[in-house]
This record gives C-alpha cells, sequence and structure tokens, in this order.
C-alpha cells in the first residue's frame, strides 16, 4: 500500500539526544528520527514512523525524495503493522519557510546516508 496525505505542517527539532523532522497534515503525519550523537552506539539509523509506532522501523528507507510541492519515499521493506506500507507519497503545502526547515531536518536525519535523499529545490 501507499501512504498519501497531503501535508501543511513541517517540523525539525534538535534536542540532545535526538533529531526529529517531518510532516502532518489531514490527520496524518510522517516523520524522520535520528539518534545523536549519529555514530554512536545510541544510533540505530534512521527511524522513520508513519502515524504510530506500530508503522515504524529503522533502517527501511531506499529512497527520499523531497521538492517544494511532494515528499516521496520508497522503503526498502514495508513497514506496518495490520497494513503494510511500500511507499509514500505526500503533497506538500508549506511555506517557504516550513520547506526550508525541513530541508535542513532531513539534511541532519540523514546524515552518513546523504546518497538516500535527493532534494530538488
Amino acid at each position: 500500500m501507499r501512504i498519501r496525505f497531503a501535508a501543511n505542517q513541517a517540523c525539525c527539532l534538535e534536542e540532545r539526544a535526538f533529531v526529529l523532522a517531518g510532516v502532518a497534515g489531514e490527520g496524518h503525519y510522517l516523520n524522520f528520527q535520528r539518534s545523536l550523537p549519529i555514530g554512536s552506539d545510541e544510533d540505530w539509523g534512521i527511524h522513520v514512523e508513519f502515524d504510530d509506532q506500530i508503522n515504524s522501523g529503522y533502517e527501511k528507507i531506499a529512497r527520499c525524495s523531497l521538492s517544494p510541492t511532494s515528499l516521496q519515499v520508497e522503503f526498502s521493506e514495508p513497514i506496518g503493522g495490520k497494513q503494510e506500507y511500500a511507499e509514500a507519497e505526500i503533497a506538500l503545502r508549506l511555506a517557504h519557510s516550513e520547506w526550508q526547515l525541513l530541508v535542513h531536518g532531513l539534511g541532519m536525519v540523514f546524515v552518513e546516508n546523504e546518497r538516500l535523499l535527493v532534494i530538488q529545490e
């Protein structure tokens, strides 16, 4: 199955122990998280989550493509509990400042995995 929704909010949160970037809208969210410091024993890689922890996993991203109008994610293996999601296609309706925040946040989450992230300005 494909995750599909329109996002009108973006976030980037950097704390001492983790960094998080994501989008939300229409009652759904998709976020990406990474433990800090990157490369430490606590860093299990990129964690992705859709709507609930049951729809999540570590190191499940094959490709993440971001443009000002869309966020597309291909999973290396499906995420999900009852329903398995193989990809996400999210229409972005973000202010330019929020889009820049998302670019910055994803850049931090994908450190040492830059080959998986494609940003089209």
